[in-house]
């Protein structure tokens, strides 16, 4: 389907558009990315054939395949495929809707971070760890009845979110309990870096900060702080002491697993006075920040000079999970 080869290390992004007749029933179908030498006369998620999702929440990825319900331990569970991906029929559910003989599924490939996210109707359907390029987007169609077009994806500030930085780690395989996830979605990673570096904050890995008299800190891959935060198993109650607390984005982490009750405290202390500075600021901004989605009644996510905000259903869950 897509005449460009997605091969360079950058975050690449578009929209499948299936068409067909509003009074018939969908035909299944398959939709992902193949690498250039696949033989066409095979279809999408084959062995060689690249990654594909069809109709009914079925991923197959190079011969083997398993339902979106297993994203979190898929290598453990997927099957080889027997045959032809096209003619698999599973027993599940469809979880793709046309409306009016139209279905938009988005894709979001980061060959730098080595994933592959799919999205439909504003949520996000799933995403696929280890992808190498190059590739390019591709469809298989079971029906002559059904069409499908390519075009420019949703690239930009709201195509990176805490749901998306989650999404990786789940896929890379990062065990998260409820309450790790909730505070994950609940604190912006890009209110600690450089606004002109809003992308790197939803990847995984390391940011280096340069603060104005010239010192650095260094804030570590998600995953890295995940991990230690799970084994830390903070909870209500327990005291937490971050030695050289940087940005303070893993300080305020700690802060949103232990709270402010049950004789919890969370302490962050730097030896360099600017960096100390640069997290209380973080602090401030970050407090404003969720005060302000939390009495907003219109349930968005607001975008500001300084970044994306929480959703009002990420901090209501967070609420719910977390505790005030």
């Amino acid at each position: 389907l897509g005449v460009r080869e997605y091969c360079k290390t950058e975050v690449h992004s578009w929209v499948v558009r299936f068409d067909q007749n509003a009074a018939t029933q969908p035909a299944n179908f398959l939709v992902g990315v193949a690498p250039p030498t696949m033989d066409l006369n095979k279809s999408l998620g084959e062995d060689g054939c690249g990654i594909g999702l069809d109709y009914y929440g079925y991923f197959y990825v190079n011969g083997r395949y398993f339902h979106v319900s297993n994203m979190s331990n898929w290598a453990a569970v997927a099957k080889p495929v027997r045959g032809s991906t096209a003619k698999h029929k599973g027993k599940s559910n469809r979880i793709f809707t046309f409306v009016d003989g139209r279905c938009d599924i988005t894709m979001t490939l980061d060959l730098k971070e080595s994933t592959l996210k799919f999205s439909h109707n504003g949520r996000s359907i799933g995403t696929i760890a280890g992808v190498k390029g190059p590739l390019h987007a591709a469809v298989t169609l079971t029906s002559s009845r059904q069409t499908a077009t390519l075009a420019a994806g949703p690239i930009g500030r709201n195509e990176h979110t805490n749901e998306e930085l989650v999404s990786i780690l789940k896929a890379k395989g990062c065990l998260m309990s409820s309450r790790l996830e909730s505070a994950l979605l609940l604190i912006p990673r890009d209110l600690f870096i450089p606004r002109d570096r809003h992308r790197e904050a939803y990847r995984d890995q390391k940011v280096t900060v340069r603060l104005q008299d010239g010192s650095t800190m260094t804030l570590p891959p998600p995953s890295f702080v995940a991990t230690a935060m799970e084994r830390l198993a903070l909870a209500p109650g327990r005291t937490f002491l971050d030695v050289g607390c940087g940005t303070g984005y893993v300080t305020a982490l700690a802060s949103c697993l232990i709270g402010d009750s049950s004789g919890g405290q969370v302490h962050g202390i730097e030896c360099v006075s600017s960096r100390l500075e640069h997290a209380r600021i973080n602090m401030r901004m970050l407090r404003d920040r969720i005060a302000a989605v939390s009495i907003s009644s219109n349930g968005t996510a607001p975008i500001t000079s300084t970044g994306t905000s929480p959703s009002a259903a990420e901090v209501a869950r967070a609420s719910e999970v977390l505790g005030d």
